[in-house]
């Protein structure tokens, strides 16, 4: 009987790995537990362990404010599993800017997307924020292909401020593709394929044994 349960596990590893990946995610800083309303305070120290975010597929996305002086920069880590790639980043610039409160300096200010264990000068992803809109505007990576691991996503400046002085808000989003889950007639149609394989390896089982008996 062998055969049967070597099916019957190898069934189950392919059920494992389609198993449905996470939801994207909608973050922002302001609200998020533990974050304090600064992204950075979500890294170790002052918390024990630095916050890990599993992006899930589809457009993931990450919303905060940065400024000088007082908050020059933010870092957040997410983290991309098996199978996943990271296909294209989009930050969209001065959410919170208005032709009433416009961004009045702009010095520097940029994404950077990099592999939490690289030790390059050379970052994966460098997305510079230019301009001193009056309203929202987006900048895009263009197509990227990056796979599975751990990066840092860093959204800085050098100088940086609304008319009023006040923090530059922003969104960050990471387009995802994840692996292919099976539909529910692909389930069907696997079960009733691995119902014939079980039934036909159990009736030449069957009739081995008869044979031997014989």
């Amino acid at each position: 009987m062998k055969t049967p349960l070597a099916v019957l596990f190898g069934t189950f590893l392919m059920l494992g790995a389609t198993a449905p990946q996470a939801a994207p995610l909608a973050i922002d800083e302001a609200t998020y537990p533990g974050a304090g309303g600064d992204y950075n305070n979500l890294l170790s120290p002052p918390l024990a362990t630095a916050v890990v975010f599993d992006l899930g597929g589809g457009t993931n996305t990450f919303a905060g404010t940065f400024g000088t002086p007082g908050d020059a920069g933010d870092t957040f880590l997410v983290q991309l599993g098996t199978g996943m790639t990271l296909t294209g980043v989009h930050v969209t610039f001065a959410t919170n800017a208005s032709s009433f409160n416009p961004v009045a300096i702009n010095q520097g200010s940029q994404l950077v997307f990099d592999s939490a264990s690289s030790n390059s000068p050379t970052p994966l992803l460098s997305l510079d924020l230019t301009g001193r809109p009056s309203g929202p505007v987006t900048f895009s990576s263009g197509a990227l292909n990056i796979g599975a691991g751990i990066y840092n996503s860093t959204i800085l400046t050098g100088v940086l401020a609304l008319n009023n002085n006040g923090k530059v808000g922003y969104q960050v989003a990471f387009d995802v593709t994840a692996p292919a889950v099976p539909e529910p007639s692909e389930w069907a149609m696997l079960l009733c394929g691995l119902f014939v394989l079980v039934a036909g390896s159990v009736r030449r089982e069957r009739r081995r044994v008869s044979d031997q008996r014989l």
